[in-house]
């Protein structure tokens, strides 16, 4: 399973066009069920210990194949997003995933769409790219079933956070280690930097599916909402 004859993975290939299909298929038959699953502590600590093992069993591969080093801060938004829902799920904190929930689905689901590491099947890491990429999504959804409707307030503090979080914490980290954490490139000139076209045009690209995504969640939600009502 870390057998690097496995470097092979290509966009669009057959183990990438699988690991989609699964995906997909994975998350239209959780919400499918969604509605009829029930809250159980003992499975919702269970997926959460899956996901910090498969990731700790990650870090320690990664370590021991590339060395460390500061590239390996659990600094991109899937990583942190998998903490996160793996904290909520530990902790019983529902409420909290309203301010992550979209910016971790679209996330999630653009590194299964747009491979972002070269292994294929059977490889550990193909497994655990896919494999916790689609915990998130599916964690994101789960948590969100059980919030009240939530507000465009809401949506707008998490976008807030994230734009705080990434000029606090990102930006510096890349200009210090030249990294490219969340994909942000670095330069001379810290405000030059973190307002650069490219930067401020991603950050807007996210924040548009981020809405995007808020609009089907408010669309999908009222509409159930006003025929349980009817019922």
């Amino acid at each position: 399973m870390f057998n690097e004859k496995y470097a092979t993975l290509q966009a669009g290939d057959s183990a990438h066009v699988a690991a989609i299909v699964v995906c997909v298929a994975a998350v239209i038959l959780c919400l499918a069920v969604m509605r009829r699953l029930k809250c159980d502590r003992f499975y919702e600590c269970l997926v959460a210990a899956v996901m910090l093992l498969t990731e700790a069993v990650f870090l320690v591969w990664q370590f021991s194949a590339f060395g460390v080093g500061v590239e390996h801060l659990p600094l991109n938004l899937c990583t942190i997003s998998l903490y996160a829902n793996a904290l909520f799920l530990l902790l019983d904190r529902r409420g909290a995933v309203k301010y992550t929930a979209f910016f971790s689905i679209i996330g999630a689901a653009l590194s299964i769409a747009i491979p972002m590491q070269g292994y294929t099947f059977p490889h550990f890491r193909y497994i655990h790219y896919y494999g916790n990429h689609l915990l998130i999504i599916l964690t994101s959804l789960y948590l969100l079933r059980e919030l009240p409707l939530i507000r465009l307030k809401d949506m707008l503090l998490s976008e807030l956070a994230l734009m705080t979080f990434i000029l606090a914490v990102i930006h510096p980290v890349n200009l210090a280690f030249g990294t490219e954490f969340m994909f942000f490139a670095v330069g001379e000139g810290y405000f030059r930097t973190a307002f650069a076209p490219k930067n401020l045009c991603m950050y807007l690209i996210a924040m548009a599916a981020h809405l995007a995504f808020f609009a089907v969640y408010r669309t999908v939600r009222l509409r159930k909402m006003t025929n349980n009502k009817q019922k």
